[in-house]
């Protein structure tokens, strides 16, 4: 998870001034400290249209000590567990009190399973992320905080003007550097809730914010890279539409695989190369 460094850092500035007097007793916490849970259910549930038999593993991930985040990424290897996924493939799951109010998207390959999620307002509470659910053996089930990953090749430009009228970027590369992470669908959200909507243009369009590409969306050269369905429109969807690309990466599929199955699959362009020239 992306971290608040000035209340980290403030603790350990408190710690260290401290800790010449008291160096033996201080034992500083661990900021978003993850951890799991199982529960075997006793009868069948249903989650989002999918089935959930009885005998199924219940895996609920939690955060303690929560220092603040707007986008993260938790992979969980579960080894020779088989994974519930629903008609798309995509692993079923409920949110927890944690991304309650955040976007999350969800990816399995083989033996790991990836949850990314991104919120325009930071996640401060400590407590349940969310919970899958698996079949199998579960004694060798890890978690592991990855959202600092990123999934790049040395060809992806970094989004820069080549020339004053043309642009190369990636589509979900928001941030123009070189990656497609969960804080790229975290600057989509910003920008989604700083625009008013009006009875003309009730979505943030990508014309608007192009002509206001400062003030929605700061570190981006051009608005497309926001649209990662290509309707002309920035909204949560794109912002979703960035944490499945994501999630799907970071399990091990290819850029390229990716990018073909999820624009035939939802209409997601995540990954795709564009220049423009204006």
């Amino acid at each position: 998870m992306k971290k608040l460094m000035s209340s980290a850092v403030a603790a350990i500035i408190t710690a260290s001034s401290l800790s010449a007097l008291h160096s033996s007793a201080i034992i500083l916490p661990e900021f978003n400290d993850l951890s799991y849970s199982t529960e075997v259910l006793t009868e069948a549930t249903t989650v989002d249209s999918t089935i959930i038999p009885a005998g199924v593993t219940a895996v609920t991930v939690s955060i303690d000590n929560n220092n603040g985040f707007l986008s993260s990424a938790t992979k969980i290897d579960i080894g020779s567990a088989s994974v519930i996924v629903d008609e798309y493939d995509n692993p079923v799951f409920i949110r927890g009190d944690v991304l309650e109010n955040s976007i999350v998207a969800s990816a399995a390959n083989e033996s790991s399973v990836v949850f990314s999620s991104a919120s325009a307002n930071e996640s401060t509470e400590s407590g349940e992320m969310f919970t899958f659910y698996v079949q199998g053996n579960c004694s060798d089930l890890s978690v592991t905080d990855i959202t600092d990953f990123n999934y790049s090749v040395s060809s992806i430009p970094r989004g820069e003007s080549i020339m004053s009228t043309r642009y190369e970027f990636y589509i979900g590369d928001v941030n123009d550097n070189g990656n497609i992470n969960s804080s790229d669908a975290s600057f989509v959200l910003s920008a989604v809730s700083s625009y008013t909507p009006t009875p003309d243009e009730p979505k943030l369009t990508v014309t608007t914010a192009n002509n206001n590409i400062s003030y929605y969306l700061p570190y981006s050269s051009r608005a497309e890279a926001a649209d990662t369905n290509k309707n002309g429109k920035i909204t949560d969807v794109d912002a979703e539409f960035i944490l499945q690309f994501y999630s799907y990466v970071s399990t091990g599929y290819s850029w390229d695989w990716t990018l073909d199955h999820l624009s035939d699959e939802y209409g997601n362009y995540c990954g795709e190369f564009t220049a423009i020239i204006i």
